[in-house]
């Protein structure tokens, strides 16, 4: 199991921008992304691509804006993919997202990863 206290992603529509009608990672990702390397770095890779992950995440937002969680759960996703903390992002079978109180001084979002076992839900 991995853990990490992450900062406060930016949403989904700012994640990505237009660019010559190419989507690209916008300014505001790729510093998100710089910033989760840093955060990981050093920690040793306990996921292979053979693996299913379950991710968990409690954010807490800045303030009272309305947000939709699945936005903050791609940046965030990818970001960790990106800084090599898992191979794909499609390994991720099982995410819990909760909304937690606003954190104006520290908005956050507290990211746990861990072995996806699929007995644990009965799938028909």
């Amino acid at each position: 199991m991995l853990s990490f206290t992450l900062g406060f992603p930016p949403s989904l529509n700012s994640y990505y921008k237009k660019y010559n009608n190419r989507i690209i990672i916008s300014k505001a990702g790729r510093d998100y992304q710089e910033q989760v390397k840093l955060i990981t770095m050093g920690r040793p890779l306990s996921f292979s691509l053979k693996d299913r992950l379950r991710m968990d995440m409690l954010v807490y937002p800045p303030d009272l804006r309305h947000r939709d969680l699945d936005n903050l759960l791609k940046c965030t996703a990818d970001s960790l993919q990106n800084a090599g903390v898992f191979p794909n992002d499609s390994q991720l079978d099982c995410l819990h997202v909760v909304r937690c109180k606003k954190d104006k001084h520290n908005p956050r979002v507290e990211v746990t990863l861990s072995i996806f076992e699929m007995e644990e839900v009965l799938c028909s």
